[in-house]
Order: structure tokens, then C-alpha cells, then sequence
């Protein structure tokens, strides 16, 4: 209904202008609220399932080659990253010493053809990686060349969500039982690490909080100085600069 009354205000608005309607009856109506549909979010099982559901799909390979879509998932989820972020992934962007994705990239598609501008916000970020993600992470981009991509279309190249979601992703939601689309289950980040004993087993910073949150978030945290009403718990976390994490 917004939306239709959005297009006769304009089109009335037009009419105004022209000197045809002394006012615009559609201005300033008292519109019903937009109701905002429930957040999805997914837990370590469903994470599991999901995962695993994705690498059952054409056994994981294509060509006979592992594409790790499945491990893609799992990054998706628990180290927040938006679609066109993980798409623009580089094998370099990995950095196992310090156990972290420095992203870089961001690829988007426009009319069908995948640009690579800067990341949302014109910020390059620094994400923690679990420690078990990190070991799959290797094995996954064993032999691949640096500025590759980490997780490649399965003809080579970028990977293209409405690719991946038609081929893997929304099947294999469905035999999970779950309705999400991959957008959505980097919002499981923030859950996985308010679930989580933070202090034992998820050394994550105020700001990789924040960005596990959204960009929202992220704002505010820049302009309130860098700080973050996390609980306690959370805050006294072991700093991002070092150590590593797990998943429980």
C-alpha cells in the first residue's frame, strides 16, 4: 500500500506543479506502519547442517575439484562477512599467522557484470577466523595462487550469489528446513558470539562486534569513540591482535 501511495503522491505532486490540483490530497496521509518481518538466525547445528547440506550437492566437487561451499557457508556465519565481501575473497586476504580475514574486496553485479569496488563504507576490515575454520581454510586454498579467488565460480572467476543461491545455497536450505538466504546468516555471527563463552573460546574486539552486527553498528561506534555496549563479558574479551578462536 506504501508503495502505491508513494507513486499516486508523485504523480499528484506533478498535477500541483503544473497548476492542475491547488494541493495534493495524497500528501502527509496517515499511512499504516511497516511491520518488520522476524530476523533468521541459525545456531552451530544448523550452521552444521546447512554446510554440510551445501557439500552433498554435486558431492562438493565440480570438474573434479573440491569447490568448498559447504566451508563458505561456515564463513558467511561465523565470521560475518557480507555476500559481495566473501565473493571478493583472495587467497591472500588469509592470513593464517595471525588468524584473520583482511577484506579488501568487495565484488558487486551490476546489469550482469561483476565490478570490484572498495568494501561497503570505503573500509577495509579485519575479521577473526575460528581456529577450526581457519585449518579447512587451508587445506581449502592449498596450491592456489595468491590473488585468486578464495572461493571461485565453479567455471573460475567470481562467484555470483543468484548463482550460488540457484545451484547449492537454497536447495540445500530447503532439506535443512530452514528458509534463509545467505545474507541473512552472517547476522548468526553476532548470535554465535553472545551464545558463546567469549573469554575461553571467541577473542573478538569491540569493532569486529560491530561489524559482525551490521554497518549500523559500526557508525556509532566510530562516532561514540570507538565504544561499544557489548556485555561485560564480551568487552573484556582477549584483543583481535592475537590469539585464536574456536567454534564450541
Amino acid at each position: 500500500m506504501r508503495k502505491i501511495v508513494n507513486v499516486l503522491s508523485g504523480s499528484l505532486q506533478m498535477a500541483v506543479k503544473d497548476g492542475r490540483l491547488p494541493a495534493n490530497p495524497a500528501h502527509g496521509l496517515n499511512l499504516p506502519k511497516v511491520g518488520k518481518p522476524a530476523k533468521r538466525y541459525l545456531n552451530h547445528e544448523q550452521v552444521r547442517d546447512l554446510a554440510d547440506a551445501v557439500d552433498t550437492l554435486g558431492k562438493g566437487m565440480y570438474r573434479g575439484e573440491r569447490n568448498g561451499y559447504g566451508l563458505l557457508v561456515k564463513i558467511l556465519a561465523y565470521c560475518g562477512l557480507r555476500w559481495g565481501e566473501a565473493s571478493g575473497l583472495r587467497v591472500k586476504d588469509i592470513d593464517f599467522t595471525r588468524g584473520r580475514l583482511e577484506v579488501q574486496h568487495t565484488i558487486v553485479e551490476v546489469d550482469g557484470v561483476q565490478l570490484d569496488p572498495q568494501p561497503k563504507h570505503y573500509e577495509a576490515r579485519s575479521i577473526p577466523v575460528p581456529a577450526s575454520l581457519l585449518a579447512e581454510l587451508k587445506l581449502h586454498v592449498e596450491g592456489k595462487e595468491a590473488g585468486s579467488p578464495a572461493f571461485a565460480a565453479a567455471r573460475g572467476g567470481w562467484l555470483r550469489g543468484r548463482v550460488f543461491r540457484h545451484d547449492w545455497f537454497d536447495e540445500a536450505a530447503e532439506m535443512i528446513g530452514q528458509r534463509v538466504i545467505p545474507q541473512e546468516i552472517r547476522r548468526s555471527a553476532k548470535q554465535q558470539i553472545l551464545r558463546t563463552d567469549v573469554g575461553k573460546t571467541w577473542p573478538l574486539s569491540e569493532r569486529a562486534l560491530r561489524q559482525a552486527q551490521g554497518p549500523r553498528a559500526a557508525s556509532t561506534g566510530s562516532a561514540n569513540g570507538d565504544k561499544y555496549s557489548a556485555p561485560r563479558q564480551i568487552r573484556t574479551a582477549a584483543p583481535a591482535s592475537g590469539g585464536q578462536c574456536s567454534i564450541p
